[in-house]
Order: C-alpha cells, then structure tokens, then sequence
C-alpha cells in the first residue's frame, strides 16, 4: 500500500487451520512515516486450541506501534475509531455434561489519539476464574444453576489512584419450568452473594476494604402461545399473538462503596425488559419490584417456515 504523504505500508495475513487448532496472524509495517518519522506496525494473532476433549484454550493479542495508528492509517471509521486493543488469554474446561471452568487473564492496550483527551484503560483480570454449572434432572422437575466467580482487578494507570482488588460471586438458583402447547410458567429464586476485598486509592481513605452483599433474586416468567392462518396480500401465513408477563423482586442494597470494575448499564432493549439485572458485570445489581406485561405477534410463511414479521 503506498500513502502519497506517508510512504510504503507492507501488510500480511498468515491463516492455518488443523483438526485440533487454528488461527490468524496479521501484521503491518511502514519503515518511516515520512510524516512522523517514525516506524509504524501492528501485530494481531488469534488462536484457537483444543488441548484434550475436555480442555479448550484461546489467544487473541493485539498490539499498535503508537496512539495514533488507526486514526493515521485506516481508511474505515469503524477501526479508526478503535480506544481498546484486547489482549487476552483463557483456558475452558468442560468437567461434564453439567459443570465448565474456565480461567481467564485479561488486559488492553488503551489508545489516546488525541493527547489533550486522555482515554481511561479498562481494568486487567489478573486472573478471572469462573465455575458455572446447571443440573436439568433434579426431582419434581426442578432445575439448578450454579455460577462462581473469583477475579482479581488491577489497574496499570498508577496515576489514576483507582480502587483495586479480588471479587468472589457465587450465585445458586433453582427454577421449576413448567410448559405445555400453549403455554410456559417459571419460577425462580437464588441468591447472590458477593465478597469484596480492597485496596483502596487515596481518593477513597475511607472506603471500607472488605465489603459483602447477599441478594435474594426472585422471578416468575408466564406466557401464552396463540395461532391462527392467515391470508395477507396473497399469501398463506401462520400467525402467532404471544403475550407474556414477567416478575422480578430484588430488593434494594446500598452498594456505593463497591467500586465500578466492570459495570455499566444496559440499554434498553426488549430483551432487557426480561433480565434480572440492569447492569452489566456484578458490581452493581439493580433493585426490582417490577411486573412487564409484553405482546408479541409474528408472521411465519406457511410453506417456508421463514419468519417473515415480528411486532
């Protein structure tokens, strides 16, 4: 590639694949910018392994010479605009049919193009490890879910004076789905339980340094399914008319001393009208005493079977 004011780019993509592993490495390389002066790469390489029939292991490593690289060198908005460069590593293990662990180390090159605003690096899982699990056959048809997390959280702008620290989760829930041809009921109750241990910034001298949460979660998920044929310009369609409300109790915690690790809000979406949590990660968990009424109708091509609306 050759920049009239910049000078020669070279760039490569190098892709294997084997039965137990594959990848991608992509790298690029301008010798001088004649605009900088300086020497401008990229190096990104995913990689993909399944080490035993149980166990399973990915790279994904992204790295840019300088701040300014995407916003000098690429020609598309959507990666000239890129703040964070992932660099992770993490390994899954599938125990059984019911139970996964997986062990994850994470961090990001944060890019600041613009010195005089500076972008805010996210914080790095040095490491994250997460055990979940979910048992579909327990007596009187009850089902169990099982979700732990321990994550230590550190932070490489020292300057900044965040709050660090290790975050334990466990979270057990038990739900009882019944459903027949025209109908579904659910439901559910767990609690979550949270254990903070802190180190705490200077801008927070007197932040509490071990900090515990427990949450009782319940909800309750019913609806109805109704069909009927329908003829619309022509053509033979199935019609659905779906309506369905949702409960969800969760009462309130005063959480302002927990430091926002990895927690934003949602946007508002439909689905969001159904989760438990209106935030992201578990640093903050919304209270709730709250019923959604919701109506869905859809039209499906009687010979196709494709969904051809949804309202």
């Amino acid at each position: 590639r050759i920049m009239g004011r910049r000078g020669l780019q070279l760039g490569g993509e190098f892709r294997y694949l084997a039965d137990d592993y594959r990848g991608t490495v992509q790298t690029e390389w301008m010798g001088k910018d004649r605009e900088s002066g300086e020497r401008r790469t990229l190096a990104s390489v995913q990689h993909q392994q399944r080490i035993t029939p149980s166990l399973y292991g990915a790279i994904d490593y992204n790295s840019v010479s300088d701040d300014a690289y995407f916003e000098d060198l690429s020609s598309r908005v959507g990666v000239a605009s890129q703040v964070n460069l992932l660099r992770q590593g993490q390994l899954v293990y599938h125990g059984s049919s019911w139970w996964t662990a997986s062990l994850l180390a994470q961090s990001y090159q944060t890019l600041s193009p613009d010195p005089a605003s500076r972008n805010i690096s996210p914080y790095r899982r040095l490491p994250q490890l997460k055990v979940s699990g979910a048992r579909p056959d327990l007596p009187a048809g009850l089902v169990a879910d099982f979700e732990s997390e321990l994550v230590k959280f550190a932070h490489e702008d020292a300057d900044l004076n965040k709050d660090e620290g290790t975050r334990f989760v466990v979270y057990p829930q038990l739900s009882m789905p019944l459903a027949g041809a025209a109908w579904f009921f659910t439901p559910k109750v767990g609690v979550h339980y949270s254990r903070y241990d802190l180190d705490r910034s200077p801008l927070t001298p007197n932040g509490r340094e071990a900090i515990t949460r427990s949450l009782p979660i319940m909800s309750a998920d019913t609806g109805l399914f109704f069909e009927r044929d329908t003829f619309i310009f022509g053509g033979q369609y199935l019609q659905t008319l779906e309506p369905r409300l949702y409960y969800l109790r969760v009462p309130s915690r005063d959480q302002k001393d927990i430091p926002l690790f990895d927690a934003s809000r949602f946007d508002v979406g439909f689905a969001q009208m159904f989760a438990e949590n209106r935030f992201s990660g578990t640093d903050r968990i919304g209270d709730a005493n709250d019923l959604t009424a919701a109506m869905t109708t859809r039209l499906i091509d009687a010979e196709s079977g494709v969904e051809r609306l949804r309202a």
